[in-house]
């Protein structure tokens, strides 16, 4: 039995949601920040396939890992704005497509954390460098070094 004062509440599921009386400018900001979420997201998780997907099978998805730091960099600045704005639903999910990024990005960059710097040869050393020129024959076993020496002196 209810005590006096109280009333019962004839929603299912409790109170309804409240309604976002938001303005225009508003509902439109929101709008073009998830179309823009969503096209990083995309984006992103193409980056993600380009190094198992092969050039000779798809060469246009190779454009896109050159592009994968911007990408992160995009879909983070995305995610902090929806934690801004308050939608912590849209910010979860978009961590859980750039969480596993993360640990992926030697696979674009190759990060040096710790570089060795050769010595210089003291005085006494000296370097011996030779050529691989299959003594100046081309695929068809016809000597080409005229060909270079002409080409050279002019």
């Amino acid at each position: 039995m209810a005590k006096r004062g109280e009333t019962y509440n004839s929603e299912p599921f409790g109170t309804p949601r409240k309604q976002r009386n938001g303005s225009f400018i508003g509902t439109l900001f929101f709008i073009i920040l998830l179309a823009v979420t969503m096209s990083l997201l995309v984006a992103l998780v193409i980056a993600y396939l380009t190094p198992v997907v092969s050039p000779s099978v798809f060469g246009a998805l190779t454009i896109v890992g050159i592009f994968a730091p911007m990408l992160y960099i995009g879909v983070v600045m995305c995610m902090l704005l929806w934690i801004i704005v308050g939608r912590w639903k849209i910010a979860g999910c978009v961590a859980l497509v750039l969480i596993p990024g993360m640990f992926r990005i030697s696979d674009f960059y190759n990060v040096e954390l710790h570089r060795e710097v050769e010595q210089k040869p003291s005085r006494g050393s000296f370097t011996l460098m030779s050529y691989n020129v299959r003594g100046f024959r081309n695929d068809n076993s016809l000597r080409t070094v005229d060909g270079y020496v002409e080409y050279l002196s002019e």
